[in-house]
């Protein structure tokens, strides 16, 4: 959630100088790289810290620690995609005395879309916990959650990384 927000109120905060960057030589790749790195390194670490903290105070099993602890890495990621695909579709240039850099739809909309990744990547987790004989019998391991949720996960990063990018570009091109 917090590189969500972090992302997605990137853009509206640059304010009208956001078009001296897109005319500047940047190359859009460039800048797009820019905008997704920055909050990337600063959701990390409460993503990094609090699934090992959890685990800790909780005594989570080794298989459930990583578990947790990869399904935040994933959903950290995945948060600054879906803001820096939104960021440009619905940033708020006006100028007034409380700017709110982001119009309400698009955080909405964000958020939203995070729950709805959310739920995909932990639906084999979800899957396991609560039908494991069935999931057992059909040969579903707790590893086997594991990557499963990691490869949906992927997928949906790869999805948000295109979209982000072609929308940075279009934003760049207008």
């Amino acid at each position: 959630m917090f590189g969500l927000f972090i992302s997605i109120i990137s853009m509206g905060q640059e304010g009208t100088a956001i078009w001296n960057l897109y005319a500047s030589p940047l190359a859009t790749k460039s800048l797009f790289r820019a905008k997704l790195v920055a909050p990337l390194l600063v959701s990390l670490i409460p993503a990094i810290a609090l699934p090992i903290a959890v685990s800790l105070i909780f005594s989570f099993t080794p298989m459930w620690s990583i578990a947790l602890f990869s399904s935040s890495l994933v959903l950290c990621t995945l948060a600054v995609f879906i803001g820096n695909y939104l960021a440009p579709k619905y940033m708020d240039l006006e100028e007034k005395p409380r700017n709110a850099y982001i119009r309400g739809t698009g955080m909405m909309l964000g958020f939203l879309e995070l729950v709805a990744c959310g739920l995909a990547v932990m639906l084999p987790f979800i899957f396991y916990v609560f039908w494991r004989e069935y999931a057992l019998s059909i040969g579903v391991t707790s590893t086997m959650a594991i990557l499963m949720s990691a490869a949906i996960g992927i997928a949906l990063m790869e999805v948000f990384y295109r979209l982000a990018f072609g929308s940075m570009k279009k934003v760049s091109l207008e």
